[in-house]
């Protein structure tokens, strides 16, 4: 995050408050920004629409070729859909 390496209190806020979206998510997939607009324009006691959610997250998954579990619904991430190995 931008603001990771202030020490401050009030800089942390100041750098939070003039940092936007679209500077946030730059080289994320589309969905993710969606998921952040959705989910910071909520009204405290508002009801997020979950399915909405869900499905953003599903095809971010799916456009980035990540395999979600079809009975798990904690999504273990599969890294080997990478290439990647820790072994």
């Amino acid at each position: 995050m931008p603001w990771e390496l202030s020490k401050s209190k009030n800089d942390i806020q100041i750098i939070r408050r003039q940092t936007t979206i679209d500077s946030l998510c730059l080289g994320v997939p589309l969905e993710i920004k969606e998921f952040l607009l959705y989910s910071w324009n909520i009204k405290f006691f508002g009801k997020p629409n979950y399915l909405y959610l869900r499905n953003l997250l599903e095809k971010c998954a799916k456009n980035n070729r990540i395999v979600l579990s079809k009975n798990n619904y904690d999504w273990i991430f599969c890294w080997w859909a990478f290439g990647w190995s820790f072994g």
